[in-house]
């Protein structure tokens, strides 16, 4: 970057008239302190392709770049221009520009948010080459990290999946082209084996169209033995039921004609169930006594979970749906990246920010969280008291532990 900026320096400045002809003449973009703070840098990326194609002087580049800066961002340019002294303006270099620039539009905080984001990066159930593209958009933001060929291919391997980056181990130390190349191939053979199909016998023996289970065959003779069993108890006298009883005949009782043993309780008023007077066994109270606990047991042991709504728990959601806003905000002190949910009955928070965030947390029934998809998670876990800093103001929030992919923190309507 210094040779860089000493070769830039060491041109000979060319007619300012005809420097911006040539630079307009590119169609350079523009920028106008709007949208992701991540456009910043890629505005800067395309201004220097330019600059390197035509030669330009340090002088020139800032010149070149200032007249690109429109809209809040030129009047924030112009603003801090027109207070500079004429020799702060002459000892100003192209690198300080950016520098300037930088502080103010892609700040520390999510500076900090890019470094974890490229850091917890994953391949997950991408290909490798749709894990480089977005390794290689994500590192453009975070150079310093991998600022050696070394650092770039490690980083690369430690975020592969687990059977490519073993087969990777037994290669040695490769630079970040042939890690990359090598995982390709690897990623390639995989899906090879897992798309061949395996060969058919020849002229297969003829088979049943259906097929009986083992245990299928053994429920259809029990079948066949309980029927017959029944069929055999048809043929019994009353109360022959069993292999070498008796049959044993119950006497009709004298009272009530009804065949029954010990005392008759007919016409006495006196419950059948508890053997208490002034009650029938219908409205016995010692039976809805009974069957009170009984539900109250099944319900101790199978709660009933409390129910949620949340539209997305990632980016591809957000944009199936309206009523979302996401954004940077900062929570117990940390920059996370935030989702506001309408549709979100309650807040949440990733779990992988728990560690960041220095808070316990606590355990709850139960929550049962219902997607616009159609899908639905459940948790048990809550983070409580969490200071949310929204337009200068502090606001606690109760958040929800869930695992999500693209944001830090869903904010609902709770």
């Amino acid at each position: 970057m210094a040779r860089r900026a000493q070769n830039a320096a060491a041109v000979p400045a060319q007619n300012p008239v005809n420097v911006l002809a040539q630079f307009h003449g590119l169609q350079p973009a523009t920028f106008n302190g709007q949208g992701d703070p991540r456009i910043v840098e890629e505005w800067i990326r395309s201004l220097e392709q330019l600059f390197e194609a035509m030669n330009c002087t340090e002088q020139e580049r800032i010149q070149c770049a200032q007249l690109q800066m429109i809209g809040d961002a030129g009047l924030w340019w112009f603003s801090y221009w027109q207070i500079r002294t004429v020799e702060e303006k002459q000892a100003l270099t192209w690198f300080g520009f950016k520098q300037i620039v930088k502080e103010k539009y892609y700040p520390s905080y999510y500076r900090a948010q890019m470094e974890r984001e490229f850091l917890d990066m994953e391949q997950e159930e991408r290909s490798v080459d749709e894990y480089e593209r977005e390794f290689t958009r994500l590192a453009f933001f975070v150079p310093y990290l991998v600022d050696t060929d070394e650092k770039r291919a490690r980083r690369f391997r430690d975020g592969l999946r687990d059977v490519i980056r073993n087969h990777l181990a037994g290669h040695g130390e490769l630079s970040y082209v042939e890690t990359v190349s090598r995982a390709q191939q690897i990623d390639a053979s995989i899906k090879q084996k897992s798309q061949r199909v395996p060969k058919t016998t020849v002229n297969p023996p003829a088979q049943p169209l259906v097929q009986q289970m083992p245990n299928q065959q053994a429920n259809a003779k029990n079948k066949r033995k309980w029927k017959a069993h029944q069929d055999e108890r048809r043929n019994l006298p009353r109360g022959q039921g069993q292999a070498g009883q008796q049959p044993q005949q119950v006497p009709n009782c004298g009272t009530c004609g009804k065949p029954h043993r010990g005392e008759c309780l007919a016409g006495r008023d006196i419950c059948y169930n508890c053997r208490k007077p002034n009650h029938n066994a219908r409205n016995c109270p010692d039976r809805r006594q009974n069957q009170q606990g009984q539900q109250q047991q099944t319900q101790n042991i199978h709660p009933q979970a409390r129910q949620a709504n949340v539209y997305a728990l990632n980016q591809a959601e957000v944009e199936e749906h309206s009523g979302t806003m996401s954004g940077i905000l900062i929570l117990n002190n940390v920059p996370v990246f935030a989702l506001f949910d309408t549709g979100a009955t309650h807040s949440f928070v990733l779990d992988k920010c728990l560690e960041a965030l220095t808070k316990g947390v606590s355990t709850i029934d139960p929550l049962e969280i219902s997607l616009a998809s159609g899908k639905k998670i459940v948790t048990n876990s809550i983070v409580k008291n969490l200071n949310l800093s929204i337009g200068g103001k502090i606001l606690e929030a109760n958040a929800s532990v869930i695992e999500m992919r693209d944001f830090d923190l869903i904010l609902g309507m709770d």
